[in-house]
């Protein structure tokens, strides 16, 4: 059984829109879709951050808008709510494919051999390991057919570890 996790980002983070006008919009929309393709488990980790971030009830949350809008989802879309002592990173082993807005898990989903999609153009879109897009109309066309993307070559794993060790440690050292 194909399985794909969509990776939420912290609603109320900054955004740079490009391909969707907000996040919130990304996530409804890719639910919509998720509904009609039947044939694949969908998992979407809500964020865990946005359950200590909202404690006091004043921001509105990715588990509220998807309760709002989705009071019961069908049986082959799971959801990890924000709160749940899930890992996100217990999920890679699991999963086939993960889907990001422009979340880290584009970096580190590919260093084992998972492929990610990026909704959005992210620091790690381009560099030879991310499925990306240039419209609405490509994204969900992929999504249409998520089941028939294969597992990264070697190669693009290879571009992952660098891209990684550069943006996780190359990065953080003062020049």
């Amino acid at each position: 059984q194909f399985i794909a996790c969509l990776f939420t980002n912290v609603s109320w983070d900054s955004y740079d829109p490009y391909i969707f006008e907000s996040a919130n919009e990304w996530v409804i929309q890719s639910i919509n879709k998720m509904i009609e393709k039947k044939n694949v488990v969908w998992i979407i980790r809500i964020h865990p951050v946005e359950s200590g971030a909202i404690n006091d009830g004043s921001i509105f949350s990715t588990d509220d808008l998807i309760k709002e809008n989705y009071p019961i989802l069908p049986d082959h879309i799971k959801v990890i709510w924000s709160d749940s002592k899930v890992n996100a990173y217990s999920l890679f082993q699991l999963i086939n494919v993960g889907i990001t807005i422009e979340g880290t898990v584009g970096t580190e989903l590919p260093l084992l051999g998972k492929p990610i999609i990026s909704a959005n153009y992210a620091h790690f879109s381009g560099k030879g390991f991310s499925i990306d897009f240039k419209s609405r109309r490509e994204y969900f066309s992929i999504l249409a057919d998520i089941e028939k993307i294969k597992s990264l070559s070697s190669d693009q794993i290879e571009s992952a570890k660098k891209y990684a060790y550069s943006f996780f440690f190359q990065q953080q050292i003062p020049m």
